[in-house]
């Protein structure tokens, strides 16, 4: 047999790739499942013996992968949807943060923030610069996503291509998270909305949580551009010409607040049409942020405060809040709970956010504190999905025990 054409270089960069990736996907399952089996080789042949392995070692695995991967995956930022080392230090601060080693969780995220490629977008750029709006707005716009616009805030993007193979998988973004405004009508019961291109077509799959919609931007309702009309819209016109409330402001019914008439986070939108990005079923097609600049500077933030550094802690999370045009924290106000809140107004329809309370281990805590609809029904043993069925059963021949709590 031939020897590899590879050079070791080669091998190493996608021994690197391979192994970012897998600790990618240990993450989910660690923190939403707990101990899960540790897979190190490839497995060629069926096998019906798996064991769970403790949540230390995973941990520990990933932390392996990760420092590999941040070794050999290239400094310079390769964009469209390419790793780059900073992605590796990205998630090795998160993993270190589990793992209780906070100053190798701040090195790594200084690693990041530091590295003169990356830095917050704080001007209008990109497609729509020119529209009404502002430079949170502007982050995600179509086609603002990846370095190649000029974003230098951009870590790793994964990449969504309208009507391509291979890129084209529904991403109901949109139609998820807006509200289904043409079930709205007016004071003589005639639709107050008609379908248009501004509007896409949404159907409120998503109802943000009041804690989302309200409860976060209490102190800076009216300066946080995060909150502004352009990123969480609340008031929707009646477009119809037939109503006789046409061009009014829609007070909806409180039949309507559920599902037809809530806020619009528009990250989650494209006013301004939806050139190649669109289909008619209603499905946006835009790339989306995997890893963003900004939650680096929350991460660090949550490793200086567990290291009891309220300034340092304060002076990352400010960072975002000058951008926004927030107030300040101050260093004593900083807890995890402004942590939570701060990654809610900066990171809601980004983060994963499950994962993240999992992972911290509040799932609990905050459901039973702000969400009134879900509380009645939560429980501590929660913090864990159930091992499905499927998976216990498979496992033949050894005991897959389930997570504590479920039958």
């Amino acid at each position: 047999m031939d020897a590899s054409p590879l050079t070791e270089p080669d091998k190493q960069f996608i021994a690197a790739e391979a192994r970012f990736f897998r600790a990618y996907a240990y993450r989910f399952l660690v923190y939403l499942y707990g101990d899960v089996p540790k897979i190190k080789e490839e497995i060629k042949t069926p096998k019906i013996d798996f064991v769970r392995s403790p949540k230390s070692e995973i941990i520990a695995f990933m932390i392996e992968d990760l420092e590999f991967a941040t070794q050999y995956l290239p400094e310079i930022n390769p964009g469209d949807g390419h790793l780059s080392k900073a992605a590796a230090d990205h998630l090795l601060t998160e993993t270190y943060i589990t793992a209780g080693d906070y100053d190798n969780a701040v090195a790594a995220a200084s690693r990041v923030i530091d590295n003169g490629q990356y830095k917050l977008m704080t001007e209008r750029f990109g497609t729509y610069a020119t529209k009404p709006g502002d430079v949170f707005w502007d982050l995600f716009r179509l086609s603002n996503q990846n370095r190649t616009s000029g974003n230098t805030e951009s870590i790793l993007v994964w990449q969504m291509e309208f009507d391509l193979p291979g890129g084209q998988a529904q991403y109901r973004i949109e139609r998820a998270w807006g509200p289904w405004l043409e079930k709205l009508v007016d004071s003589q019961n005639k639709k107050a909305i008609l379908p248009a291109d501004s509007l896409g077509r949404s159907i409120g799959f998503i109802r943000p949580s009041l804690y989302l919609e309200t409860k976060i931007w209490e102190s800076d309702f009216n300066n946080d551009i995060r909150n502004s009309k352009y990123n969480m819209q609340r008031q929707f016109y009646n477009n119809n010409p037939a109503s006789p409330d046409f061009m009014k402001v829609i007070i909806p019914k409180a039949a309507d607040i559920a599902r037809n008439h809530f806020v619009w986070l528009k990250k989650a939108s494209s006013p301004h049409g939806h050139p190649q990005g669109y289909d008619v079923n209603g499905n946006l097609y835009t790339d989306i942020y995997a890893i963003r600049l900004a939650e680096t500077y929350l991460l660090r933030a949550e490793a200086y405060l567990k290291k009891g550094d309220q300034v340092n802690a304060a002076a990352d999370i400010n960072v975002l809040r000058e951008r926004a045009k927030a107030n300040p924290v101050a260093p004593g106000n900083v807890d995890i709970d402004y942590i939570l809140d701060e990654r809610a107004r900066e990171l809601a329809g980004e983060e994963p956010r499950r994962l993240t309370l999992s992972r911290l281990e509040l799932l609990y805590d905050r459901v039973m504190r702000y969400n009134p609809v879900s509380s009645p029904s939560i429980k501590p043993f929660h913090n864990l999905l159930p091992i499905p069925q499927t998976i216990i059963d498979a496992n033949a021949a050894a005991e897959f025990p389930q997570n504590e709590g479920y039958f």
